[in-house]
């Protein structure tokens, strides 16, 4: 067997149907290329996706299955890290899809330079009606770089300003550059992706940036918006502190605090629009949270920021932001 350039690791949890689709494009993409494997870490599944994950693995000795008890996302995408054998790892959730053209263009790439991070944009779909045509949503976000190389701190700049977001599947990345400085993703915490891909952006010195979409996001019925508890609110607070801390001394003040506006507006908005509720759930807890948050935004400097997000920031000091925000969205709906 030649050597393992890419590891494909695919956490699975109760997706069988989505899952079933990505299993076959799996399958079909190993059986033609080289120096591929692909880690199905099934985290406990009870719907039968850890059997199905079997099967696949029997037609193919590059498909690997790791069973485990329930643990989360984190816990099965640090096992796959664990295991891999790739001179690159590429994390894919269980329930989207991908583009095989993009992903073996890419493979060569991977065999020409010593690049540390690829990044790709995507496609979003809400409903599979064949490997040819995937149903999209009405809005679609999706974006492209204009550049076809970045640093980490341009990709820094990017994140900060959402150009690119935290989605781990969106890159792939050397392996031992995750392994080296020790990130894994956080366990028992929601928003592993916003916790980890600033580290791999900011320690990779070369990033290719990809005009091709790579995966194919699956978006749910629902806003996650309205799913939205203390404990979420005080995840992405902790990413916060931890961005603060990491970037501290780095000589790139400006940046850090775009990143933690960005935060800390993330934590806002999941406050506010979800104010009635957490009121009557725990008003002191609520009151607590707002408090924080607010001292957050009033220590955030606005120096080195682009004219929109400074106007941005004075609106969410003055408490306003939101109220317009969402009076705009009932206008376009």
């Amino acid at each position: 067997m030649s050597p393992i350039l890419l590891s494909i690791v695919v956490p699975i949890y109760n997706v069988y149907d989505e899952f079933e689709i990505l299993g076959e494009e799996l399958l079909s993409f190993i059986t033609k290329v080289t120096g591929v494997e692909v880690l199905l870490i099934d985290d406990g599944s009870n719907d039968g996706s850890g059997d199905l994950a079997d099967n696949f693995a029997s037609s193919s000795e590059r498909i690997t299955v790791i069973h485990q008890d329930n643990a989360g996302l984190s816990a099965a995408r640090n096992k796959g890290l664990l295991r891999a054998s790739g001179k690159y790892i590429w994390f894919l959730d269980g329930d989207d899809l991908f583009n095989q053209d993009t992903i073996s263009n890419t493979l060569e790439d991977l065999r020409l330079g010593d690049i540390d991070v690829l990044w790709y944009p995507h496609e979003t779909f809400t409903k599979f009606i064949s490997s040819e045509k995937l149903e999209q949503p009405d809005t679609n976000y999706d974006v492209h770089l204009d550049k076809p190389q970045a640093t980490g701190v341009d990709m820094l700049v990017y994140l900060g300003n959402s150009k690119v977001e935290n989605y781990a599947w969106s890159y792939i990345a050397r392996t031992e550059l995750l392994r080296e400085n020790n990130i894994t993703f956080p366990l028992s915490r929601s928003y592993e992706d916003v916790a980890t891909t600033y580290k791999v952006f900011f320690l990779s010195k070369e990033i290719k940036i990809s005009s091709s979409n790579l995966v194919y996001y699956r978006q749910r019925e629902g806003s996650i918006i309205t799913k939205i508890g203390f404990n979420n609110i005080d995840d992405v607070l902790i990413v916060n502190d931890e961005v603060e801390v990491f970037l501290k001394d780095k000589k790139i003040d400006d940046i850090k605090n775009l990143l933690m506006f960005k935060n800390v507006m993330l934590a806002e908005e999941f406050l506010m629009f979800n104010k009635k509720k957490l009121q009557k759930d725990d008003p002191e807890r609520f009151k607590s949270l707002s408090q924080t948050i607010n001292l957050k935004i009033n220590n955030i400097s606005s120096r080195g920021f682009s004219l929109k997000n400074r106007v941005k920031l004075a609106l969410v000091k003055l408490r306003v932001f939101f109220v317009i925000k969402r009076i705009k969205d009932m206008v376009h709906s």
